[in-house]
């Protein structure tokens, strides 16, 4: 009988996952970037509407994109869970009391689903990859701190893991608030590792995360070598977590590249190459020609880059001094994690840490403010932009990747969806219907089949690449030629594109590589694998919406 004591004790305290204590700086160094990994990052926040800028900088500390995030102790029931750059959120609806909620960040690059399970007494968001891999984020709140309520918990959990357990993969991660710590005294510790154990779940780590207890766990059933952090950080009195898993994923890459045309190269390219022949082909032919060659002068002058680490601006309004203090309050934190019954370094992080998040929420405060004077009276787009970004209310549209599996394989499935948007136009219009007792017929017969247009003139194309009309900061066609290229070269490049505007005039054509675009799905209501249910963004050529500005003037 004691033996088999023995083993369930050594069993309650194995961990599967190679665990570190550490600090955000030194995260990257602890993972190895240049395999398939999936990264989870959870974080009792405490509050996303009061904690969320600071999250942010705490991702920008750890230096790379979690594919998942999973924020607890939200605070749901004051405010809805905020935008993230780059992610798709999900967060619980079910709220008991007011500091519940768990908010779930994916990457808009993984496909993936994610639904709310009913649990007894805490919150929980359940998102499955692939169908291999099962993701439990859990929120218990320490109010729920009787026998029955640990009994309804279990029992909750249990059905939430039962249909899971086909899974390759599972993870639980999240604020249980049940002390999980090697010679923990919690006595409900002890049927909780019992329960999550009979589905194969062990713990990743078992590193106190809140004061000298192990309140916010990582449970692993997996076969793939994995490594977990514990994130000492001042966000709130909770460590965050990193469960980095040797996954075939798709991952974010740690830095930032940007890409950039090197424009006095491509200035002397143009002015060395020779576009007589297209002078010589009739209208298709002659704005293929040009295309094509003008879209391999910009590629072969585009440089992509990549911007250090420490280039990477953490936020506008960090200032240098900023990071000081910032690094001077972690500093603190640590010492007193060292010491951490010692009144007087308690007491002088105390008030340390509420200075600097003072002056940070200050000088946030500042800037927003200084950005909105700018703009208030000349820019209402920008002043909205501004606005959104202070209250986080910007959305991204996620991306409609069920599209990609009405057929048999993706090409035939976007084929599906591109014939619907090319004729939803006559679908409409058959659907409309004229009252009996309108006239169709105008007063004025004129002709259906021919129309006139006058030549237009390089002073005319030019004025129209000059305005606003043809905006620099518009997404690029699929030619790859942005609108930035035609104003800064618009004395090399306007004489080409009158003559091929004027064969269009003389010919009557629109050419074909003008009618090529970049359709973007965007869902609008109901089921996403329906292609009804998206409205199609097309995103044209900038030189086919200087022909198309010429036309409407014409």
């Amino acid at each position: 009988m004691n033996n088999n004591i023995q083993i369930a004790d050594i069993i309650d305290q194995t961990v599967v996952s190679e665990a570190h204590i550490c600090v955000p700086e030194t995260c990257l160094s602890k993972l190895n970037t240049t395999q398939n990994k999936l990264t989870i990052l959870c974080q009792n926040i405490r509050s996303t509407n009061a904690n969320f800028t600071g999250f942010e900088l705490l991702l920008k500390r750890i230096n790379f994109l979690p594919n998942i995030i999973a924020l607890t102790e939200c605070w749901l029931s004051v405010k809805d869970a905020p935008f993230l750059n780059n992610y798709s959120t999900f967060s619980t609806k079910n709220l008991n009391n007011r500091s519940e909620g768990v908010a779930v960040y994916i990457t808009n690059s993984l496909l993936c689903t994610s639904y709310e399970p009913t649990v007894d007494g805490a919150n929980c968001m359940v998102t499955i990859i692939d169908n291999e891999i099962a993701i439990v984020a859990i929120y218990r709140s320490p109010s729920y701190s009787s026998s029955a309520d640990h009994e309804t918990f279990r029992r909750s959990l249990e059905q939430i893991l039962t249909p899971l357990d086909k899974f390759k993969h599972i993870i639980v991660t999240g604020d249980i608030n049940i002390n999980i710590c090697q010679n923990s005294k919690d006595k409900y510790a002890s049927k909780y590792l019992d329960l999550v154990a009979s589905f194969g779940l062990l713990p990743a780590h078992i590193f106190p995360t809140r004061k000298r207890a192990c309140l916010d766990h990582v449970f692993i059933k997996s076969k793939s070598p994995s490594t977990t952090l514990v994130v000492e950080n001042t966000l709130t009195d909770h460590s965050a977590t990193i469960l980095s898993l040797t996954l075939k994923v798709r991952s974010t890459s740690a830095s930032k590249k940007v890409t950039k045309i090197n424009y006095d190269t491509l200035g002397t390219q143009l002015r060395a190459t020779n576009f007589s022949k297209m002078y010589q082909l009739n209208c298709n032919d002659c704005a293929s020609y040009f295309v094509r060659t003008l879209g391999e002068l910009v590629k072969s002058s585009t440089n992509t880059i990549v911007l250090p680490r420490r280039k990477i601006i953490l936020k506008p309004w960090i200032t240098p001094g900023l990071v000081r203090c910032m690094r001077n309050r972690n500093a603190m934190h640590r010492n007193l994690k060292n010491n951490p019954d010692n009144p007087i370094i308690k007491e002088t992080y105390r008030r340390y840490r509420n200075f600097c998040n003072t002056i940070i929420k200050k000088a946030k405060i500042i800037y927003d403010r200084t950005e909105l004077q700018k703009v208030s009276k000349t820019n209402p787009k920008k002043t909205w932009e501004i606005i959104k970004s202070v209250t986080n209310y910007k959305t991204t549209p996620p991306q409609s990747l069920e599209l990609l599996h009405l057929c048999s394989t993706p090409v035939s499935s976007v084929s599906k969806v591109n014939n619907n948007f090319a004729n939803v136009g006559k679908s409409l219009a058959r659907n409309i219907t004229v009252p009996s007792n309108v006239n169709t017929q105008p007063e004025v017969q004129f002709s259906t089949t021919s129309f006139f247009l006058f030549p237009t003139s390089d002073s005319e194309v030019l004025s129209i690449v000059r305005v606003n009309d043809l905006k620099s900061n518009c997404a690029v066609g699929w030619d790859g030629i942005p609108s930035e290229v035609l104003k800064i070269h618009k004395h090399l490049l306007v004489p080409h594109i009158t003559h091929i505007c004027n064969l269009c005039f003389s010919e009557g054509i629109f050419p074909d590589v003008f009618k090529k675009a970049i359709v973007i799905p965007i869902h609008k209501t109901g089921s996403k694998n329906i292609p009804e249910n998206n409205r199609p963004i097309s995103l044209l050529t900038a030189i086919s919406k200087i022909l198309e500005k010429l036309l409407i003037s014409g």
